[in-house]
């Protein structure tokens, strides 16, 4: 019983860990005095002595400060510097692309992405409006790197399968589209432009698979789409 008020005096916590302790002594005394009927601590000769044992322990037990919230609020603070840090250069990128600086918007895209906020499908479409063979070449590596940056990768797909078709390389716009696919099966839009790909192609059938796939997957709202299935469909 000595050893276990020991180990609670180490151990407690705040007034109720010292209000444990202070019953766990009262009956360790108690037991001590009707035990060996050695008066060690006299159990009744005043009736207010187990009342001051009690309040003295818990007045000299002292309460642990609990760290443990400060500890889970460490990656709030770390987002609440972050984020206008992340905020601040993509809004400069954006300026400096605004006056055609675009080696100024790049290099403030990737420090960016250093603070953790990746704007790239922003970018690909601005510098793709631009005429000017750099801003051409930026727009088509802002494309490709979105699909490692984005959330919505399958949207960060469809777009770098537009920066593609240019090129005439339908095999690899084929290939994004389908891994478009692979990546958000139940979104229309990929399905739809897989089955205007395969259609070109001369691919007839797997087109109207993946035309009749959309119009299910967009739930017939997409006039644009039900066309393209008509089409197939005459065909």
């Amino acid at each position: 019983m000595l050893a276990l008020t020991a180990l609670c005096l180490r151990y407690a916590r705040g007034p109720m860990g010292g209000a444990f302790v202070a019953m766990l002594v009262r009956a360790a005394i108690h037991y001590i005095h009707t035990a060996d009927r050695a008066v060690l601590l006299p159990h009744r000769c005043n009736p207010m002595s187990d009342f001051e044992i009690e309040a003295a322990l818990v007045s000299r037990v002292p309460a642990r400060r609990n760290w443990w919230p400060a500890v889970f609020a460490i990656p709030f603070l770390g987002m609440a510097i972050i984020s206008p840090q992340a905020t601040r250069c993509v809004a400069s990128a954006r300026r400096a692309l605004d006056r055609d600086d675009f080696d100024s918007a790049w290099a403030l895209q990737d420090r960016a992405r250093a603070w953790m906020l990746a704007a790239d499908v922003y970018f690909s479409r601005r510098y793709s409006t631009i005429s000017n063979e750099r801003a051409r070449v930026y727009a088509q590596a802002s494309a490709l790197r979105a699909t490692q940056t984005a959330e919505d990768r399958q949207n960060a797909l469809t777009n770098l399968a537009a920066f593609q078709s240019p090129s005439g390389d339908a095999a690899a716009v084929e290939r994004t589209l389908r891994s478009a696919v692979a990546a958000a099966p139940n979104w229309y839009k990929s399905h739809w432009l897989l089955a205007q790909v395969l259609w070109l192609e001369g691919r007839i059938p797997e087109a109207r698979a993946e035309a009749q796939t959309a119009v299910d997957r967009g739930g017939g709202r997409h006039p644009e789409v039900q066309a393209t299935l008509n089409g197939l469909l005459a065909k």
